[in-house]
């Protein structure tokens, strides 16, 4: 099984290139924070190398930016490659497989901060109102839910 979940900020900008076969692919890397602290109560990061393919390429291009954070599942890929100066660089990173926007911080004037926010339907029997960050239920009970309760 190789599966890898991860949630993070990237560090830098998305790289978008094509191949020569014409199919868009995205770079960037994923600060992931470590589950506990130093001795010293600091917060240490890992910092994952990541790709992804495809039509999630050029979204990803288009609405992520440096510190935009982001939820991954991919699987680890190894590969080398010969550079420039004759030497074996050896590379493992996430191909990722899908990504989740959670809060994008596009530098670009014409993209918002984040993404457009809609009501989700569930079931029939709640709806989520991601705009108000409340859940209601069909017997009205209403939960606010503040960025401050959230564990990340």
């Amino acid at each position: 099984m190789n599966c890898t979940n991860l949630i993070g900020r990237m560090t830098r900008n998305p790289e978008l290139r094509y191949t020569s076969n014409n199919q868009p692919v995205v770079s960037f890397t994923l600060a992931a924070n470590r589950p506990f602290k130093t001795n010293d109560g600091q917060q240490n990061a890992d910092f994952i190398p990541c790709v992804i393919w495809g039509t999630k390429a050029v979204n990803v291009d288009k609405f992520c930016s440096k510190g935009s954070l982001v939820g991954v599942t991919g699987r680890l890929q190894s590969r080398s490659y010969e550079n420039a100066q004759g030497q074996t660089v050896f590379v493992l990173e996430l191909v990722c497989e899908s990504i989740q926007f959670l809060d994008t911080k596009k530098n670009d004037n014409h993209v918002s901060n984040s993404l457009p926010q809609q009501q989700f339907n569930y079931d029939d029997q709640s709806v989520v109102n991601q705009s108000s960050n409340t859940y209601q239920q069909d017997y009205g009970n209403t939960l606010d839910i503040a960025s401050d309760d959230l564990p990340f």
